[in-house]
């Protein structure tokens, strides 16, 4: 999906925001390169109780220098 943003769609940068709650999405996001950017915090109210929520980018120089390691790596 990261490949048609930035190759097809020529996308510049890709955000997206996870429940602090979910780490494993967060770490997930990290391992495949977003970058934290910042918290909002207490922003979603759910069954009485306040979350916080993490905003995370990944650029496309970022993606085309991990995309191109790894094309390197596979021959």
């Amino acid at each position: 999906m990261l490949k048609y943003a930035f190759w097809e769609m020529n996308m510049n940068r890709v955000g997206l925001e996870v429940m602090a709650y979910n780490e494993g999405a967060r770490r997930t996001y990290e391992k495949i390169g977003f970058t934290p950017e910042g918290t909002l915090r207490q922003y979603v109210y759910r069954d009485g109780v306040y979350y916080d929520v993490h905003l995370m980018s990944l650029l496309r120089a970022e993606w085309d220098a991990r995309y191109a390691e790894a094309s390197r790596r596979k021959g």
